[in-house]
């Protein structure tokens, strides 16, 4: 079995049964192990969807842990990208 998979199982239990900072750190993690981890966007979306107070915080803008995500993943590519071996030939 794909161990890609088996991480996104993962992710699905911890976003249903513990809380967001348990979550949190395993989501962020699948940025360091994975190329390309869309699932983190995914969650978040469902995480805003499901779990976001109704409050006025920033200016009535309820997705901000997507917004996170997609912060923290667009970082992680460019870091994946500069910090890529490069050939010496």
């Amino acid at each position: 079995m794909n161990i890609r998979l088996i991480y996104d199982f993962l992710l699905l239990i911890l976003f249903f049964y513990l809380p967001w900072y348990f979550f949190a750190p395993f989501a962020l993690l699948g940025l360091v192990f994975f190329r390309k981890f869309w699932e983190l966007i995914v969650f978040a979306i469902a995480m805003d969807l499901l779990y976001a107070a109704d409050t006025s915080h920033f200016l009535d803008f309820h997705f901000m842990v997507t917004v996170g995500a997609v912060i923290f993943y667009f970082i992680a590519e460019m870091l994946r990208r500069q910090l890529r071996p490069r050939s010496t030939s």
